[in-house]
């Protein structure tokens, strides 16, 4: 944090972006003292430059039905799987819930490509710090997780109910775990 707010405050820079976690945004705009509060209170920031941010999130993918053939199944769940593991999982736009028709021919057969990549792409250390905690707080929550790998290291969450506030809609976890929701495709339209 201090190199960020270093290189923040600099003249040189007139414009900020970043990437990270909202409280390291918060540290860097608001600082982490004992007056932060007072200055998030009277929005009184620590730095007078514009300031855009990417701070995480809790990224879909949502499959599309339709008449796929095996080729199709192979190349989407390879592009899945590569989405999820890319930097161990360690990236904000790396996927975290798989969004699947209820009811669709494919569905079960593109899962079955997607836990078979999972096991045998090599695995990688978690090296972000709080990663581990993370998924101790999605094992609690989801006992139900399916090890791709014989180890806690990378999961997949099938069952996730979408009315239920499961902490994988609503927390970052930032490492190689996939949730599974299915939702109702009637129609592609409906679905959509």
């Amino acid at each position: 944090i201090d190199t960020g707010a270093y290189l923040a405050r600099h003249p040189g820079i007139d414009h900020i972006h970043m990437t990270g976690s909202a409280g390291r945004h918060d540290a860097l705009v608001w600082g982490s003292d004992d007056a932060a509060e007072d200055r998030r209170a009277n929005r009184t920031p620590l730095i007078d430059k514009p300031i855009t941010a990417e701070l995480g999130g809790v990224g879909p993918v949502i499959v599309v039905p339709g008449d796929w053939t095996e080729a199709d199944i192979r190349r989407q769940a390879d592009l899945i799987v590569y989405a999820k593991l890319f930097n161990s999982g360690h990236i904000c736009a790396a996927p975290q819930i798989l969004i699947l028709p209820d009811g669709w021919p494919h569905a079960d057969r593109l899962l079955a490509e997607i836990r078979r990549l999972l096991t045998t792409v090599p695995a990688r250390d978690r090296y972000y710090p709080g990663s581990e905690d993370k998924v101790s707080a999605v094992l609690d929550r989801h006992p139900q997780a399916e090890p791709c790998r014989g180890d806690r290291n990378r999961l997949v969450i099938e069952g996730i109910d979408p009315d239920e506030d499961s902490i994988l809609f609503t927390t970052e976890v930032f490492a190689d775990v996939l949730g599974v929701a299915r939702l109702p495709a009637g129609s592609i339209p409906d679905y959509l």
